[in-house]
Protein backbone atom coordinates (compact mmCIF):
# COMPACT_ATOMS: atom_id res chain seq x y z
CA UNK A 1 0.00 0.00 0.00
CA UNK A 2 1.32 3.43 -1.00
CA UNK A 3 1.19 6.14 1.60
CA UNK A 4 1.02 9.81 0.62
CA UNK A 5 4.20 11.76 0.51
CA UNK A 6 4.43 14.89 2.57
CA UNK A 7 6.06 16.40 5.64
CA UNK A 8 6.92 13.60 7.98
CA UNK A 9 5.40 11.04 5.55
CA UNK A 10 6.78 7.72 4.29
CA UNK A 11 8.72 7.76 0.96
CA UNK A 12 7.68 4.85 -1.28
CA UNK A 13 10.34 2.54 -2.80
CA UNK A 14 12.04 4.04 -5.86
CA UNK A 15 12.21 7.52 -4.41
CA UNK A 16 15.94 8.15 -4.69
CA UNK A 17 15.78 11.79 -3.77
CA UNK A 18 17.15 13.10 -0.50
CA UNK A 19 14.86 12.75 2.46
CA UNK A 20 12.69 15.64 3.30
CA UNK A 21 13.94 17.73 6.17
CA UNK A 22 11.85 17.41 9.29
CA UNK A 23 9.77 20.46 10.12
CA UNK A 24 11.23 22.67 12.83
CA UNK A 25 9.51 22.00 16.13
CA UNK A 26 8.18 24.78 18.24
CA UNK A 27 10.76 26.09 20.72
CA UNK A 28 10.49 24.56 24.19
CA UNK A 29 9.83 26.71 27.19
CA UNK A 30 11.83 25.56 30.20
CA UNK A 31 10.28 25.86 33.63
CA UNK A 32 11.76 28.31 36.05
CA UNK A 33 14.60 26.78 38.14
CA UNK A 34 13.69 25.60 41.58
CA UNK A 35 15.14 27.55 44.46
CA UNK A 36 18.12 25.91 46.19
CA UNK A 37 17.07 24.65 49.60
CA UNK A 38 19.55 25.27 52.35
CA UNK A 39 19.91 22.35 54.87
CA UNK A 40 18.28 22.93 58.19
CA UNK A 41 20.67 24.34 60.69
CA UNK A 42 20.12 21.37 63.02
CA UNK A 43 21.04 18.85 60.27
CA UNK A 44 24.08 20.82 59.14
CA UNK A 45 25.48 21.00 62.62
CA UNK A 46 24.43 17.48 63.78
CA UNK A 47 27.09 15.56 65.72
CA UNK A 48 26.89 12.12 67.38
CA UNK A 49 27.05 12.12 71.10
CA UNK A 50 29.71 10.26 73.09
CA UNK A 51 27.09 7.73 74.19
CA UNK A 52 26.12 6.94 70.59
CA UNK A 53 29.74 6.41 69.57
CA UNK A 54 30.25 4.15 72.59
CA UNK A 55 27.28 1.99 71.53
CA UNK A 56 28.51 1.74 67.92
CA UNK A 57 32.08 0.85 68.89
CA UNK A 58 30.81 -1.68 71.43
CA UNK A 59 28.80 -3.44 68.72
CA UNK A 60 31.82 -3.58 66.39
CA UNK A 61 33.96 -5.03 69.20
CA UNK A 62 31.38 -7.74 69.92
CA UNK A 63 31.29 -8.68 66.23
CA UNK A 64 35.08 -8.98 66.06
CA UNK A 65 35.12 -11.15 69.21
CA UNK A 66 32.49 -13.50 67.73
CA UNK A 67 34.45 -13.88 64.48
CA UNK A 68 37.71 -14.66 66.33
CA UNK A 69 35.94 -17.24 68.49
CA UNK A 70 34.43 -18.92 65.43
CA UNK A 71 37.86 -19.17 63.78
CA UNK A 72 39.36 -20.68 66.95
CA UNK A 73 36.74 -23.46 66.94
CA UNK A 74 37.78 -24.75 63.51
CA UNK A 75 41.50 -23.96 63.64
CA UNK A 76 43.16 -25.05 66.90
CA UNK A 77 46.06 -23.14 68.33
CA UNK A 78 48.51 -25.88 67.36
CA UNK A 79 47.83 -25.20 63.69
CA UNK A 80 46.10 -28.46 62.92
CA UNK A 81 42.63 -28.43 61.48
CA UNK A 82 40.10 -29.75 63.97
CA UNK A 83 39.04 -33.26 63.08
CA UNK A 84 35.48 -33.59 61.97
CA UNK A 85 33.17 -36.57 62.29
CA UNK A 86 31.41 -37.59 59.13
CA UNK A 87 28.28 -39.37 58.01
CA UNK A 88 25.12 -40.52 59.67
CA UNK A 89 25.48 -40.85 63.43
CA UNK A 90 28.70 -38.87 63.40
CA UNK A 91 27.67 -36.52 66.17
CA UNK A 92 28.77 -38.43 69.26
CA UNK A 93 27.03 -37.25 72.42
CA UNK A 94 29.30 -36.27 75.30
CA UNK A 95 29.49 -39.04 77.85
CA UNK A 96 30.67 -39.23 81.45
CA UNK A 97 34.00 -40.86 80.68
CA UNK A 98 36.40 -38.76 82.69
CA UNK A 99 39.70 -37.59 81.27
CA UNK A 100 39.69 -40.10 78.45
CA UNK A 101 37.31 -37.97 76.40
CA UNK A 102 37.08 -34.33 75.50
CA UNK A 103 33.58 -33.53 76.76
CA UNK A 104 33.27 -30.32 74.79
CA UNK A 105 34.12 -31.67 71.33
CA UNK A 106 33.16 -35.32 71.97
CA UNK A 107 36.41 -36.53 70.39
CA UNK A 108 38.12 -39.67 71.70
CA UNK A 109 41.58 -38.57 72.84
CA UNK A 110 43.20 -41.98 73.54
CA UNK A 111 42.79 -45.42 72.06
CA UNK A 112 42.14 -46.72 75.57
CA UNK A 113 39.37 -44.14 75.89
CA UNK A 114 37.61 -45.69 72.90
CA UNK A 115 36.80 -48.71 75.06
CA UNK A 116 34.83 -46.44 77.41
CA UNK A 117 32.70 -45.37 74.44
CA UNK A 118 32.30 -48.65 72.58
CA UNK A 119 32.14 -51.09 75.50
CA UNK A 120 28.85 -49.89 77.02
CA UNK A 121 27.42 -49.54 73.53
CA UNK A 122 27.98 -53.24 72.77
CA UNK A 123 27.22 -54.55 76.24
CA UNK A 124 24.04 -56.58 76.01
CA UNK A 125 23.90 -56.47 72.21
CA UNK A 126 26.19 -59.43 71.55
CA UNK A 127 24.73 -62.93 71.73
CA UNK A 128 25.48 -65.06 74.77
CA UNK A 129 26.76 -68.30 73.32
CA UNK A 130 27.07 -69.90 76.74
CA UNK A 131 30.85 -70.11 76.39
CA UNK A 132 33.26 -69.69 79.26
CA UNK A 133 35.33 -66.46 79.34
CA UNK A 134 38.73 -66.63 77.71
CA UNK A 135 41.11 -68.29 80.13
CA UNK A 136 44.25 -66.41 79.14
CA UNK A 137 45.79 -63.60 77.12
CA UNK A 138 49.17 -63.08 75.54
CA UNK A 139 50.97 -60.49 73.43
CA UNK A 140 50.98 -60.99 69.69
CA UNK A 141 53.88 -59.11 68.08
CA UNK A 142 54.67 -58.58 64.43
CA UNK A 143 57.85 -60.02 62.96
CA UNK A 144 59.51 -56.59 62.81
CA UNK A 145 58.44 -55.80 66.39
CA UNK A 146 56.61 -52.67 65.22
CA UNK A 147 53.13 -53.84 66.26
CA UNK A 148 52.01 -55.58 69.42
CA UNK A 149 48.66 -56.25 71.05
CA UNK A 150 47.33 -58.46 73.84
CA UNK A 151 44.80 -60.99 72.59
CA UNK A 152 43.17 -64.20 73.86
CA UNK A 153 45.38 -67.26 73.62
CA UNK A 154 42.37 -68.96 72.02
CA UNK A 155 42.92 -66.75 68.97
CA UNK A 156 45.68 -69.12 67.96
CA UNK A 157 45.16 -69.03 64.18
CA UNK A 158 47.62 -66.26 63.29
CA UNK A 159 49.12 -64.87 60.13
CA UNK A 160 51.33 -61.97 59.08
CA UNK A 161 50.72 -61.54 55.34
CA UNK A 162 51.17 -58.44 53.22
CA UNK A 163 48.36 -55.91 53.14
CA UNK A 164 46.74 -55.93 49.71
CA UNK A 165 44.43 -53.29 48.31
CA UNK A 166 41.36 -53.86 46.14
CA UNK A 167 43.60 -54.00 43.04
CA UNK A 168 45.80 -56.73 44.53
CA UNK A 169 48.66 -54.31 45.03
CA UNK A 170 50.83 -54.55 48.14
CA UNK A 171 50.33 -51.49 50.33
CA UNK A 172 51.76 -52.59 53.69
CA UNK A 173 52.06 -55.23 56.38
CA UNK A 174 49.46 -56.92 58.60
CA UNK A 175 49.06 -59.05 61.69
CA UNK A 176 45.92 -61.20 61.88
CA UNK A 177 44.70 -63.40 64.72
CA UNK A 178 41.47 -65.33 65.18
CA UNK A 179 40.00 -68.61 66.28
CA UNK A 180 39.63 -69.22 62.54
CA UNK A 181 41.20 -66.78 60.06
CA UNK A 182 39.16 -68.18 57.16
CA UNK A 183 35.99 -67.63 59.20
CA UNK A 184 37.16 -64.11 59.99
CA UNK A 185 37.22 -63.30 56.28
CA UNK A 186 34.17 -65.30 55.25
CA UNK A 187 31.68 -63.91 57.76
CA UNK A 188 31.16 -62.79 61.32
CA UNK A 189 31.03 -66.14 63.07
CA UNK A 190 34.70 -66.05 64.11
CA UNK A 191 36.14 -63.36 66.39
CA UNK A 192 39.52 -61.86 65.64
CA UNK A 193 41.66 -58.86 64.81
CA UNK A 194 43.29 -57.44 61.69
CA UNK A 195 45.97 -54.73 62.04
CA UNK A 196 47.37 -53.17 58.88
CA UNK A 197 50.15 -50.59 58.61
CA UNK A 198 50.99 -48.77 55.39
CA UNK A 199 53.28 -45.93 54.36
CA UNK A 200 50.54 -44.82 51.95
CA UNK A 201 47.49 -42.68 52.63
CA UNK A 202 44.74 -45.30 52.28
CA UNK A 203 42.51 -44.31 55.19
CA UNK A 204 39.48 -43.46 53.06
CA UNK A 205 39.90 -46.26 50.53
CA UNK A 206 41.11 -49.37 52.35
CA UNK A 207 39.95 -48.71 55.91
CA UNK A 208 36.71 -46.77 55.55
CA UNK A 209 36.08 -47.41 51.87
CA UNK A 210 34.38 -50.79 52.38
CA UNK A 211 30.79 -50.25 53.49
CA UNK A 212 29.41 -53.03 55.69
CA UNK A 213 25.85 -51.80 55.34
CA UNK A 214 24.94 -54.83 53.27
CA UNK A 215 25.56 -57.13 56.26
CA UNK A 216 25.57 -54.95 59.41
CA UNK A 217 23.88 -51.92 60.94
CA UNK A 218 25.92 -48.80 61.64
CA UNK A 219 25.72 -48.02 65.35
CA UNK A 220 28.17 -45.18 65.82
CA UNK A 221 30.84 -43.11 64.10
CA UNK A 222 33.22 -40.69 65.74
CA UNK A 223 36.55 -38.89 65.66
CA UNK A 224 39.84 -39.78 67.34
CA UNK A 225 42.65 -37.35 68.06
CA UNK A 226 45.49 -38.46 70.29
CA UNK A 227 48.79 -36.72 70.96
CA UNK A 228 50.35 -38.47 67.94
CA UNK A 229 47.51 -39.52 65.64
CA UNK A 230 44.14 -38.50 64.37
CA UNK A 231 41.44 -40.45 62.59
CA UNK A 232 38.05 -41.94 63.24
CA UNK A 233 36.20 -45.09 64.25
CA UNK A 234 33.05 -46.95 63.28
CA UNK A 235 30.94 -49.46 65.20
CA UNK A 236 28.80 -51.91 63.23
CA UNK A 237 26.34 -54.25 64.97
CA UNK A 238 23.85 -57.03 64.21
CA UNK A 239 26.11 -58.35 61.48
CA UNK A 240 24.50 -60.95 59.24
CA UNK A 241 21.55 -61.01 61.62
CA UNK A 242 23.41 -63.09 64.21
CA UNK A 243 24.25 -60.26 66.61
CA UNK A 244 27.96 -60.04 65.82
CA UNK A 245 29.76 -56.71 65.79
CA UNK A 246 32.69 -55.03 64.05
CA UNK A 247 34.83 -52.12 65.28
CA UNK A 248 36.94 -50.27 62.72
CA UNK A 249 39.69 -47.81 63.65
CA UNK A 250 41.65 -45.75 61.14
CA UNK A 251 44.53 -43.45 62.08
CA UNK A 252 47.13 -41.23 60.47
CA UNK A 253 50.10 -39.75 62.28
CA UNK A 254 50.95 -36.09 62.51
CA UNK A 255 54.71 -36.53 62.04
CA UNK A 256 54.79 -38.95 59.11
CA UNK A 257 52.63 -40.13 56.20
CA UNK A 258 50.86 -43.46 56.28
CA UNK A 259 47.83 -45.30 57.58
CA UNK A 260 47.01 -47.58 60.49
CA UNK A 261 43.92 -49.73 60.08
CA UNK A 262 42.45 -51.92 62.83
CA UNK A 263 39.45 -54.24 62.40
CA UNK A 264 38.15 -56.03 65.49
CA UNK A 265 35.41 -58.60 65.03
CA UNK A 266 33.27 -59.73 67.98
CA UNK A 267 31.14 -62.85 67.71
CA UNK A 268 29.65 -63.18 71.19
CA UNK A 269 29.55 -61.61 74.64
CA UNK A 270 32.90 -62.94 75.83
CA UNK A 271 34.64 -60.97 73.09
CA UNK A 272 33.87 -57.76 74.96
CA UNK A 273 36.65 -58.63 77.38
CA UNK A 274 38.98 -59.23 74.43
CA UNK A 275 38.05 -55.81 73.05
CA UNK A 276 39.05 -54.20 76.36
CA UNK A 277 42.46 -55.91 76.34
CA UNK A 278 43.07 -54.95 72.70
CA UNK A 279 42.27 -51.27 73.11
CA UNK A 280 44.29 -51.01 76.32
CA UNK A 281 47.43 -52.65 74.93
CA UNK A 282 47.52 -51.85 71.20
CA UNK A 283 50.93 -50.37 70.34
CA UNK A 284 52.17 -49.47 66.87
CA UNK A 285 55.58 -47.86 66.34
Amino acid sequence: MTQPDGPGGWHPPGNVGPPRPAPHPAPLTLPAPLPVMAPPAAAANQRRSVGEWTTILGGIGALITAVVAAIALVWPSDGRAAPQSGGEGAQVAARDTGSERNEESAVVTTIEGLEVVVGPMLDGSLPDAGLEPYDGYEFFTSADQSTSVRIPTAWSDREQPRWWDANDETIGETVIASTDVDGLYDGTSAPGIFIGTSALSVLDTEVFGPDFGYACTIRDRGAIQTADERGRYEVWTDCEGNGGALVKIGLTRFDQPGTIGVFIQLADARDLDALTHILQTLAID
